[in-house]
């Protein structure tokens, strides 16, 4: 869940991303990391780091929109 306007949201997550729990998500190379205070896209085949960092965003439409455009390459 995450706040938007003062209401709380249930984020949507597509059925092809794996739920591995703690609010982490993994869909083809990439490793999805939701928390409260931001949203994080990082490469799966690296060590979560600087070096594995794709995009970050507090809005979760901008994490599904990216992680759709790079997975559609």
């Amino acid at each position: 869940m995450y706040f938007k306007g003062g209401k709380i949201m249930t984020k949507q997550i597509p059925s092809n991303w794996m739920d591995v729990g703690d609010g982490i998500y993994h869909f083809e190379d990439m490793a999805i990391y939701s928390s409260d205070k931001s949203n994080e896209v990082h490469l799966l085949n690296v060590t979560k780091s600087k070096f594995s960092f794709l995009f970050c965003s507090k809005d979760w439409t901008d994490i599904l929109s990216f992680v759709k455009k790079r997975g559609a390459r």
